[in-house]
């Protein structure tokens, strides 16, 4: 009787100590967040680590865990501590994945680590990451296939694989950037259609299982454009290429439209959020909106009339020939001399984004001053592209 006594008072102890526990790790998840919405990274770290050793089995101590080392993630940056934050990111999202096959968040996070990761590298490492972004798309498909998200990465990833080597070509046989297809050369032209017809039509089959379930996505209907041209450079005969350029140019029209009409459907709206066009963007819901940095925010309109130098980005010529339009986003940091210091990707077309980062990085702007002292700030860029009478 007496152990029967000392049992269930273990018992009680235990569960009031796993409450305890849980109340703690919880606390320490909300002090967490705030720390990463004032951009306090390290500390968000200490906090999120804290809350899954008070209690393991807190999924969403981990997720943040996992975040706050990916937003610390550089793409392309080489040196130690940038490859330790994505190391550690991925080591995170992967134990989520051990308890929960199907996390749609950390499967999201890990194809978009997987696709920033093909920005930099030899050929061979952008390949392996293009694959491995692959991969892991088809995993969210098989976990939600209601989600039109990875079918677009798909057929992004596959407009990717094809485009380099096939405008190499192009060059090579001296077609310029405004010729339509075929690739003159026969034999260069064959080569292609034995590396590269089946991911062309992959692709297209892919975004056009993203427009099924996503009818407004114009994103998705660009990429269809600049696939179907690619599939008019490997065409066997002339006939077969216009037929290829007219059903690209059908697709472009839709993707204007639909843009034109989203805008008039926002244009009542406070803000339009726009989803992402590169880089997959996904973070815990109470985490989204942190800012990035621990620069004073501003908004877009207000830093807009502080500008004393706007220069305008050049229309790249490939752009303009696969008649791509739209709007590239950055977050950008302003020092307190008014120059822009540095730009984070939000939102664009990857032949648009080069030049727009370009033209921002020369804009400058008057200082702005707290308690009389210039301090750095942070806003948000768009710069439109947009064809006129082409």
């Amino acid at each position: 009787m007496k152990t029967t006594r000392l049992l269930a008072l273990a018992t009680v102890l235990s569960g009031g100590l796993f409450a305890q526990n849980t109340e703690r790790s919880d606390n320490e998840v909300t002090q967490g967040t705030a720390a990463y919405k004032a951009g306090q990274y390290a500390e968000a770290v200490a906090h999120f680590q804290r809350a899954m050793e008070l209690d393991p089995h807190n999924l969403q101590a981990q997720l943040y865990l996992a975040t706050a080392y990916y937003i610390q993630w550089v793409p392309g940056a080489d040196h130690p501590e940038n490859q330790q934050n994505h190391d550690l990111a991925a080591k995170q999202f992967q134990t989520v994945l051990d308890k929960d096959p199907n996390n749609l968040l950390a499967l999201s996070m890990m194809a978009s680590m997987a696709y920033n990761a093909a920005a930099a590298g030899t050929a061979e490492e952008k390949t392996a990451a293009l694959d491995e972004a692959a991969r892991w798309n088809q995993r969210r498909i098989a976990a939600s296939p209601g989600d039109a998200e990875p079918y677009y990465y798909l057929g992004v990833i596959d407009w990717t694989r094809v485009f380099t080597p096939i405008q190499s070509a192009r060059i090579a046989v001296k077609m310029n950037a405004t010729e339509s297809g075929p690739i003159t050369d026969p034999t260069v032209r064959a080569t292609l259609q034995s590396q590269y017809w089946k991911t062309i039509e992959d692709g297209i089959a892919n975004l056009e299982k993203c427009l099924e379930l996503d009818p407004k996505n114009e994103d998705a209907m660009s990429y269809v454009n600049l696939l179907l041209r690619k599939k008019a450079d490997l065409e066997d005969s002339a006939e077969a290429a216009r037929a290829d350029v007219a059903r690209a140019e059908e697709w472009f029209n839709k993707a204007i439209d639909t843009r034109k009409m989203k805008a008039t459907e926002s244009s009542s709206a406070p803000s339009v959020a726009y989803p992402p066009a590169v880089a997959i963007q996904a973070v815990p819901p109470s985490l989204s909106a942190a800012p990035a940095a621990r620069e004073l925010r501003i908004g877009g309109l207000v830093a807009e009339k502080n500008i004393i130098r706007k220069v305008q980005p050049v229309y790249p010529a490939l752009a303009k020939s696969g008649r791509i339009q739209g709007s590239v986003g950055f977050t950008v940091v302003i020092g307190t001399d008014g120059n822009v210091e540095s730009t984070k990707l939000v939102k664009g077309h990857p032949l648009l984004v080069e030049a727009a980062k370009e033209a921002v990085m020369q804009w400058k702007y008057r200082p702005v001053l707290l308690k009389g002292q210039a301090v750095k700030i942070m806003t948000d860029v768009v710069i439109n592209f947009t064809l006129v009478n082409e």
